[in-house]
């Protein structure tokens, strides 16, 4: 069996661009505030650096709390 999982992150953050705004503004240092591309392309990469766990473990709650309140 070959199961996979396919996630969209460019639409998961388009459709919720608002949100992962503020979570930016609210968390990093660096914003992306004039290039939308960039942003994307950033949230990707800090994505893939969450999932592989390159980050403090009281983080996690943050991060579950921001995911859920994201719409698909």
């Amino acid at each position: 069996m070959n199961d996979e999982l396919t996630c969209e992150w460019t639409k998961l953050i388009q459709n919720n661009m608002e949100k992962f705004k503020a979570f930016t503004e609210k968390h990093w240092s660096r914003k992306y505030r004039d290039d939308e591309d960039e942003f994307i392309y950033q949230w990707i990469n800090e994505i893939h650096y969450y999932l592989a766990g390159y980050m403090s473990e009281d983080f996690y709650d943050t991060l579950v709390e921001f995911v859920d309140s994201l719409e698909a």
